[in-house]
């Protein structure tokens, strides 16, 4: 049996721009995925966070059944 650690990262973000810079640093990681967390001001930003996710092609959680229709799952 083959056991992977994960290491969890904070990422504080306070802005479009704290959310974008975080995204894109993991972009460039071929083994690392994002866990959104169910806080009301990322809720907000899902386009935001979608668009990102895409583009950088993260594997990607989320806590709510409400981020599925804007493409993260």
């Amino acid at each position: 049996m083959i056991l992977h650690a994960v290491k969890l990262i904070a990422a504080p973000v306070r802005s479009d721009a704290d959310i974008e810079r975080a995204i894109s640093s993991l972009g460039d990681k071929p083994t690392t995925g994002l866990l959104v967390a169910g806080e009301p001001f990322l809720n907000v930003r899902l386009d935001l966070i979608t668009s990102l996710t895409t583009r950088y092609r993260l594997v990607t959680i989320c806590p709510f059944r409400f981020f599925l229709p804007s493409g993260v799952v």
